[in-house]
């Protein structure tokens, strides 16, 4: 019975949460239990990294990142090179509200920089990129004249995207 439990805490939770079960003594007849639970857990952890995906399971380098991390900046790139082009095609298709004498529109950019993190390990990995989502405005007293105006940033609001590792690629 105790086996099957580690087994199916290895599947949901991870190696590194089964070890700090199986470290803890059960209730009742604590030091009994606890010295064969932990020799329990222990061929069962050892069998977890079959499961990761083939790039998770690659060793890590000696700085200790995460092997799925160069591919997450990669993704990260392609990532922000598609809002780049969302930029552009939104300025492109800007409403105009005119008044007298003047014409304004807004439109939704993406601030250049970002970060990028991995956190976890394995099939619980995740990539998280955090940029921010700028709404821009351009004002003139023609359309000709606002489009070649530079924009002025209205408000700024951080956005935070959560991936994950699957199936050798990140999915949104």
């Amino acid at each position: 019975m105790r086996i099957l439990i580690v087994a199916v805490l290895m599947i949901f939770a991870g190696p590194a949460q089964v070890q700090a079960q199986a470290a803890q003594p059960k209730k009742e007849g604590a030091a009994k239990d606890a010295k064969p639970a932990a020799r329990k857990a222990k061929p069962a952890a050892k069998a977890a990294p079959k499961a990761e995906p083939a790039a998770a399971a690659a060793a890590e380098d000696a700085g200790g990142e995460n092997p799925l991390a160069a591919s997450f900046r990669e993704f990260c790139k392609e990532w922000q090179g598609k809002l780049a082009e969302r930029e552009v095609r939104n300025a492109s298709l800007i409403k105009w509200d005119q008044g007298a004498g003047w014409v304004q529109g807004t439109y939704t950019g993406f601030a250049p920089d970002y970060t990028c993190t991995v956190d976890g390990r394995g099939a619980n990995t995740i990539g998280k990129i955090v940029y921010l989502e700028v709404k821009y405005e351009k004002r003139g007293a023609t359309i000709e004249e606002a489009q070649k105006q530079p924009p002025h940033a209205l408000e700024t609001t951080e956005v935070t995207e959560i991936f994950r590792f699957e199936k050798g690629a990140w999915v949104y």
